[in-house]
């Protein structure tokens, strides 16, 4: 064999051997059946990457990816394979619980009934999500049920004793009266409580209210920040102008301005008086009128005036060479004949008739 084909596959070995090492600290083991599974928790606090999977205690994989979950982002998707040629069921549920170890950090926990011998679950499926408390962690649900029971008879037996003391012949201690004291304090405690509930509940819709309010007047002084800052500065330049300025003289003719206005508020009072008076003669004047006196207020209110004055009006409309005779050559005009039937024929001087 040549050198080069030695060196050739040395090169080989190391990169497979590389490469089998890079697999193996991440938790995979390129020499076994590997499966990938998926499961989906809520809440992932602790679990990390390369973080056991277990069985009974016995690590058969790892997790390699934690990512959100694509189909709801407020829960996270796990992926984690399981090395061997293990088929679990469908119902395997996939625990989330806590490690016995100091650091308490957490790990995936498989549980089920029996390895599944066909319907099992195939590579790239989801398993059913659980999740066990610490204390479940440390102690099974049946120890933990046989030690709850314990511990009620423990102290069951302890508050037996307890109420002996204080209800049983020498109840007239010490102890019996701290626990009648706490007794009136604890009774005390509840009404308050109680009170405090009952005016929290009558306030809260106002404190809601003015909670909202200060957080709008908050966010409206944000937003007229600038407005705000420029109004300083303008306030600045006035309160600057002011110092500068001759605060004497601006007075005296302030006090000068005032007393014009004065005099002109004076004359204005003076020219109301006299208008009032005017419009006081007016009435009486539209007073009288409305009476019936004076000429006006006669053809205003007398009809005997105005039917007078309405004939008097057609007579003209009818005959106006009664009242207006006129010659163009300087002739005599034309004595005027009344027409036959004329109502105030009768009234007419005999002169005129012949």
């Amino acid at each position: 064999m040549s050198r080069e084909l030695k060196l050739g596959l040395l090169s080989l070995i190391i990169i497979a051997t590389a490469l089998w090492g890079y697999q193996y600290l991440k938790g995979k083991n390129i020499l076994h059946t590997v499966r990938t599974y998926n499961v989906v928790y809520d809440n992932v606090e602790g679990l990390e990457v390369s973080a056991p999977v277990e069985i009974n205690g016995f690590s058969i994989g790892s997790i390699q990816k934690i990512s959100l979950n694509p189909e709801n982002v407020k829960s996270m998707l796990i992926a984690f394979e399981v090395e061997g040629d293990y088929r679990f069921p469908k119902n395997t549920k996939a625990t989330l619980s806590t490690s016995n170890s100091l650091v308490g950090s957490k790990k995936i926990v498989l549980m089920f009934d029996d390895l599944c011998q066909t319907d099992c679950l195939e590579d790239g499926d989801r398993m059913i999500s659980a999740s066990r408390s610490i204390l479940e962690t440390i102690l099974p649900k049946e120890d933990l049920k046989n030690h709850l029971a314990i511990l009620r008879g423990e102290v069951g037996g302890i508050m037996d004793s307890v109420m002996s003391a204080a209800n049983g012949e020498k109840a007239d201690n010490s102890f019996a009266r701290s626990l009648r004291n706490m007794e009136i304090s604890m009774q005390n405690l509840a009404s308050l409580t109680s009170t405090m509930d009952k005016f929290t509940k009558a306030t809260y819709s106002d404190l809601e209210t003015t909670i909202s309010h200060m957080a709008n007047i908050t966010a409206s002084l944000e937003k007229s920040s600038g407005e705000i800052k420029s109004i300083m500065d303008n306030v600045n330049t006035i309160s600057n102008q002011v110092a500068q300025a001759d605060l004497g003289e601006t007075i005296n003719k302030t006090d000068e301005t005032f007393n014009k206005t004065n005099a002109l508020l004076t004359d204005l009072q003076s020219s109301v008086a006299q208008v009032n008076g005017s419009f006081t003669k007016i009435d009486g004047i539209l007073s009288d009128i409305e009476k019936g006196e004076g000429t006006i207020g006669k053809f205003m209110k007398d009809e005997t005036l105005y039917q007078n004055m309405n004939l008097l009006m057609q007579d003209f409309r009818l005959h106006p060479k009664r009242y207006v005779r006129f010659s163009v050559f300087g002739r005599k005009g034309k004595a005027y004949e009344y027409p036959e039937g004329d109502p105030g024929f009768d009234e007419i001087p005999k002169k005129e008739k012949e």
